[in-house]
């Protein structure tokens, strides 16, 4: 510290005991130091509110939500469209619908989509690996079971492979989450799948392919 810096603190030092020495018996100390005790609190009750509705927003804003759009083509979205955006798509005709709803895929997109009158009701896509960071509802490729159980609650039907034609498809599930739209292809308990659908559609996905596990 230089001698001339030391001088100043110094002197402010003493010219601060001076001043309180002075106006201490003139000045109501106690009332000041009162009132900087409230405004002090007021900002402590102000910073925590804003804390409390900052932390409550960003919960608000990660709850559960219907999903109706995934890899960029969303529910009802006319094909001629998504052709227009994303490219061709091949009619696939080996693994048709039992509806009457029209099967489309994209080997480039790892997309399939079923149209029914000309728009999109459900779309699916085939995860490439466990770094492909493509999500539904929050939930990625390569998430494990438990979460989609911590992500959506109790709210979760999951389904085993009804045929079972080879060993591969015992360790094949899906997760559908009927309310919010969504299903999880998982095999050995990671996701490897995405699906988004509607709520009706959904619900009724059941008993062909996928069924209760035993």
């Amino acid at each position: 510290m230089s001698l001339g810096l030391g001088v100043f603190l110094g002197a402010l030092f003493l010219g601060t005991v001076t001043l309180y020495l002075k106006m201490r018996t003139i000045w109501n100390w106690r009332a000041i130091w009162r009132r900087i005790g409230l405004v002090g609190l007021g900002i402590i009750v102000l910073v925590a509110a804003a804390t409390g509705g900052l932390v409550g927003y960003e919960k608000w804003q990660d709850r559960p939500q219907v999903v109706t759009t995934l890899e960029g083509v969303s529910l009802g979205e006319r094909m001629s469209d998504v052709v227009f955006r994303h490219g061709q798509f091949k009619p696939d005709t080996t693994d048709g619908e039992k509806d009457g709803s029209e099967r489309f895929v994209s080997d480039e997109k790892r997309m399939v989509l079923f149209v029914r009158g000309g728009a999109v009701e459900n779309v699916i896509y085939l995860c490439k690996d466990k770094t492909d960071y493509a999500s539904a509802g929050k939930v990625a490729c390569g998430a494990r079971g438990e979460e989609i159980i911590n992500r959506y609650g109790g709210g979760v039907r999951v389904q085993c492979y009804v045929k079972k034609e080879s060993d591969l498809d015992q360790l094949r599930r899906v997760y559908d989450v009927v309310d919010f739209g969504v299903r999880y292809y998982l095999q050995q308990n990671e996701v490897i799948g995405l699906s988004v659908m509607g709520k009706q559609r959904l619900s009724e996905a059941t008993g062909i392919n996928w069924g209760p596990c035993s």
